[in-house]
């Protein structure tokens, strides 16, 4: 997990201060980079920009607005009253583009996406497209980035706003990702575990061979640590309305054997947890919870795993499972 330090965070991605400055010198900053053009990197860049501050935005890997203008239009919003600052800002946004007074925290994704845009533009912040390729480093300080099209760009601080921390990684600063082990923080849940309830269908087919993306045992001791991080997946804004959906066609890549489980599952009365919340008329943000769902369980892990890959894994898998 990495810790979010000194930015005001927006839902949806972690941020993380990485400065341009040695250890034992502070001065004032009079340009900063923010990489990732996620729901936390915009709200990054328009509060460095309400400081007076000169900032640039990298769009980095991710669209505009991430995840919250691609599908991930429900929020989990448990008390409306905590919600303030940039974030209050963004879903008052919202509610104005739907001809509300107040915020609205639902939302279709091109709504999302004039809401960010308008903040954008209140501070004449224009993201600049690409993604980092190496780092510049004066001594020890980090001093700029060169994007893979051969753009440079110098900064007093960086922020890595991205989901994947690619510019933390280029710039080799510690971090920690995976499962905590139970002993770490004495969280009874924390480590390596199993499902809230034991899965009630065999992970062995008739002919007695393990399903794709199972393990008939447990690999690893319940409670450990591990570098594993949670399954990726795609959040799809749908809709109930012919006359605006695109129909769903059949993948070229679809491979019946990869899902013989989910069929046992049917015949043993298991449901297919799928949920489909409303966020606005007619359209509703597509996600998972439970067994079976639009993760891909295991589809993340692995070094030599490149993110294109992961993602379209998990694209392929996503559209098959809908």
């Amino acid at each position: 997990m990495i810790r979010s330090i000194g930015v005001s965070v927006l839902a949806g991605a972690a941020v993380t201060l990485v400065s341009g400055c040695a250890p034992d010198s502070t001065p004032a900053a009079k340009r900063a980079l923010v990489y990732g053009a996620t729901p936390s990197g915009i709200a990054a860049a328009v509060a460095i920009a309400r400081a007076g501050i000169d900032v640039q935005l990298v769009l980095g890997e991710s669209p505009l607005g991430g995840m919250m203008t691609n599908g991930l239009g429900r929020s989990d919003i448990a008390n409306p009253a905590l919600i303030g600052g940039l974030a209050d800002a963004f879903f008052r946004l919202v509610g104005k583009a739907y001809g509300q007074t107040g915020p609205v925290y639902n939302f279709e994704p091109h709504v999302a996406l004039q809401a960010f845009q308008s903040m954008l533009d209140q501070y004449s912040i224009k993201p600049i497209s690409g993604v980092v390729d190496h780092v510049l480093r004066n001594g020890l300080a980090l001093s700029g980035v060169v994007l893979i099209d051969g753009t440079v760009l110098t900064a007093d601080v960086f922020i890595d706003s991205s989901y994947e921390g690619l510019l933390l990684q280029q710039a080799g600063v510690q971090m920690t990702y995976g499962r905590e082990a139970t002993t770490t923080f004495g969280e009874k849940r924390a480590g390596y575990g199993y499902h809230f309830s034991e899965f009630p269908v065999s992970s062995e087919s008739e002919d007695g061979v393990v399903s794709a993306g199972l393990s008939a045992t447990p690999t690893q001791r319940v409670g450990t640590a591990d570098s594993k991080i949670m399954a990726f997946n795609y959040r799809l804004c749908l809709t109930d309305d012919p006359s605006n959906a695109v129909p769903f066609s059949r993948s070229s890549n679809y491979d019946s054997s990869q899902f013989d489980v989910l069929a046992r599952s049917f015949s043993s009365g298991v449901p297919y947890a799928v949920r489909a919340l409303p966020v606005a008329p007619h359209k509703f943000d597509l996600n998972g919870g439970g067994f079976f769902d639009t993760d891909l369980v295991g589809g993340s892990w692995g070094s030599r795993l490149r993110i294109s890959t992961v993602a379209n894994r998990s694209q392929q898998f996503t559209v098959i499972t809908q």
